[in-house]
């Protein structure tokens, strides 16, 4: 069942140094005379995307757990692919880098993605539904793992969100809610917080912490409840940080799980990086592919 709507051991903590290091490469080749033309970006943006956030706090594995209704994060939303009266597709969330971008899962996609809605912090059962206004999307950025084989070791996607106008100022959405960092140091009995939106009427956010652990070469949690429509929802590791870090997304193996009571995410390493910076720096954006069969 994939969670998006339809028409082991350890994991060894990986360094930011070492992926710094490598991306600085990456970035100088990009930007060098002669290389590929860029959009004139802030080196602080360039610079934050290789940022880190913390692992979060251990706990202990016990027994099965359901997510509940949860207050709205102000950073987190669905994605409405045909309209607002059709119901939602899939969650995202809102990365603190660049301008108006947002985290999804690649099997949310098909082609260019371009004018999905967005609504963070929605909450279907109150009258104000909406209270950070409604984001339309007009770039999307895939990794080529994906495009080519829809690896699901790469099944994440970058959106980009056209400002809206607040109080006659034109605002991009990171601006007004926030956003959230990427992080990579995952591993057994690590703490997620997993807030996402359950396809439905009038859908209320739901959310639960769990423990991370390894399955099948992927990382997962348990906890019953991510039905379709959360895929592409966010694994916060510290959600009380002043910028918390996304660690992973509901996506990955069998497009997020066979269940509602098991999810999985694609490993986050230096590709998800590479991918942030090509968004944050402007570059071409990418054609998804049409997802296949989630295999369950």
């Amino acid at each position: 069942m994939s969670k998006r709507q339809r028409p082991g051991s350890r994991r060894p903590v990986r360094t930011v140094m070492g992926l710094a290091l490598g991306l600085a490469v990456t970035i100088v080749a990009i930007l060098e005379p002669g290389g590929i033309a860029v959009a004139d970006t802030p080196s602080a943006a360039v610079g934050s995307a290789l940022s880190a956030g913390a692992a979060g706090s251990a706990v202990s594995v016990g027994s099965a757990q359901e997510a509940l209704s949860a207050p709205a994060n102000p950073t987190v939303g669905p994605l409405f692919t045909n309209g607002l009266s059709s119901g939602h597709s899939c969650t995202a969330s809102v990365l603190s880098v660049g301008r108006g971008l947002l985290l999804t899962a690649a099997h949310c996609l098909s082609g260019k993605p371009v004018g999905i809605q967005f609504i963070p912090g929605y909450d279907g059962t109150k009258a104000q539904a909406a209270p950070y206004g409604i984001w339309t999307v007009t770039r999307s950025w895939v990794p080529a793992s994906w495009v080519n084989s829809e690896d699901p070791q790469h099944d994440y996607a970058i959106l980009q969100v056209q400002d809206n106008v607040v109080q006659g100022q034109h605002v991009a959405v990171n601006d007004l809610v926030g956003g959230n960092g990427i992080g990579i140091a995952l591993g057994n009995s690590v703490a997620v917080t997993v807030p996402a939106y359950v396809n439905g009427a009038h859908d209320a956010p739901i959310s639960c912490t769990a423990a991370l652990q390894v399955d099948q070469g992927f990382a997962s949690f348990g906890c019953a409840g991510y039905f379709t429509g959360t895929s592409g929802a966010p694994w916060i590791a510290d959600s009380t940080a002043a910028e918390p870090a996304v660690v992973g997304i509901i996506g990955g193996l069998h497009q997020g799980g066979c269940t509602d009571s098991t999810s999985y995410s694609p490993d986050f390493n230096a590709d998800v990086y590479l991918l942030v910076i090509r968004a944050v720096v402007g570059l071409p954006s990418d054609t998804a592919p049409k997802p296949d069969s989630d295999g369950c």
